[in-house]
């Protein structure tokens, strides 16, 4: 309760809903005991009722269910308190990317139990870490990929929304056109002008209504309202608009989070990007991403250059002669740079120079003129103790006492 407090302060605009993961889980364990052999067909009747996607009938298939089975009715009153946070009826007014389960974290969760032990020592455990999140960067690197290919459509109603589509969302984007093809569209006759009923082909009965405007189609809508829980326009949507000829489906029906530009920049969209050309120049980078493009230019050719001997002993020494001309380059640009350092005019009001200062009247002394004087004063010899290195005035062989302080 406490995490679900902090939340709302936060971040008051996000909408917190239950992983039905979690439900399950939790209502095998409240109902086990009571329920027993019946616990399974129980658990198929209350995810029926809970993927239902009318309001109303949620309602009514709910107060079914808690009639029916009066061992689980004090547990089904207590999720019922919570339906707007696991209910389809409910849930799916909002964008939920087709997520219904805290899945990202559970397979995480996964993938360090299988990688440790229950005895694991600390280094085998900072190790299984390690291997986890080399996993993780592999498949974010073919995803980022992946995604930059935009595959080609027969279809040219989505050719415009895959060319700026991450490729999960071109697959799923896909399959609806090509399910569309199997639904029929007909004028909705009990509603106003604008109203479709679009049913299968072989379920002419059940049908969804998609309600088109002409003028603006991006406000659309379907009853199954995947194109706001899902993000992506339905497969009745699809359907209406080919049977109004409209060609082209607009960008802007689909959910901003599954375009390419919002995706975070990382070291691996680095390394695609560059590998594919599409990157700026390095005029302004920084060390990080200049350190990226090498890396992504460099790794398929020392993968091309590991195959045969001749090969590997051309590649190497190709990269030794660009070392020396590297070094030789930097050694040039340093001695350039010092003579450009000793040849400038400094700007007389700004840089100071040598002669008496502007304020108090000790003269300015350079630091080879520093260096002179102690060279000086390391070969005098003391006319006092006879030693080298100072001075009778420094020398701390004889003790003066202060006039005063004499007796």
């Amino acid at each position: 309760m406490e995490l679900v407090r902090a939340i709302k302060v936060i971040w008051p605009n996000a909408i917190h809903l239950l992983c039905r993961f979690h439900i399950s889980q939790n209502i095998m364990r409240a109902l086990a005991s009571s329920l027993r052999a019946n616990l399974s067909e129980f658990m198929n009747e209350f995810w029926r009722v809970g993927s239902i996607e009318e309001i109303d009938e949620f309602e009514l298939e709910f107060s079914t269910l808690k009639s029916k089975w009066q061992a689980a009715e004090s547990y089904l009153r207590v999720l019922e308190g919570k339906k707007k946070q696991w209910a389809f009826a409910y849930t799916h007014n909002n964008f939920v990317a087709g997520v219904s389960s805290t899945q990202r974290q559970e397979m995480g969760n996964g993938q360090i139990k299988s990688a440790l032990l229950s005895n694991s020592s600390l280094l085998r455990i900072i190790d299984g870490f390690d291997a986890v999140k080399t996993r993780s960067r592999d498949k974010l690197s073919q995803a980022s990929l992946s995604t930059k290919f935009a595959p080609a459509s027969m279809d040219p109603l989505i050719n415009d929304a895959l060319h700026i589509m991450t490729n999960y969302a071109q697959v799923l984007l896909k399959a609806e056109s090509g399910m569309s093809l199997s639904y029929t569209c007909v004028a909705h006759a009990s509603k106003d002008e604008g109203y479709f009923l679009i049913s299968h082909k072989d379920f002419p009965k059940k049908f969804r209504v998609v309600s088109l405007s002409i003028r603006t189609i991006e406000q659309s809508t379907c009853s199954c309202r995947k194109a706001i829980w899902l993000g992506i326009v339905c497969r009745h949507m699809l359907c209406c608009f080919r049977h109004n000829n409209i060609f082209s489906c607009p960008v802007s029906m689909f959910n901003r989070r599954w375009r390419k530009v919002c995706k975070t920049v990382d070291i691996q969209s680095v390394f695609i990007d560059t590998a594919l050309a599409t990157r700026p120049s390095s005029e302004g980078t920084t060390e990080d991403q200049r350190l990226s493009e090498l890396t992504a230019l460099t790794k398929p050719i020392l993968q091309r250059s590991i195959g045969t001997e001749s090969t590997f002993q051309l590649y190497k020494a190709s990269l030794i002669v660009l070392g020396e001309t590297i070094e030789r380059h930097l050694q040039t640009s340093h001695r350039a740079l010092s003579d450009l350092e000793e040849d400038i005019v400094w700007n007389p009001l700004t840089a100071r120079c040598k002669g008496r200062p502007k304020v108090g009247n000790k003269r300015y002394i350079s630091m080879a003129q520093q260096l002179q004087s102690k060279k000086k004063q390391r070969g005098v010899e003391c006319s006092s103790c006879g030693q080298q290195g100072h001075n009778a005035r420094t020398c701390k062989k004889f003790d003066y006492l202060p006039f005063d302080s004499a007796e």
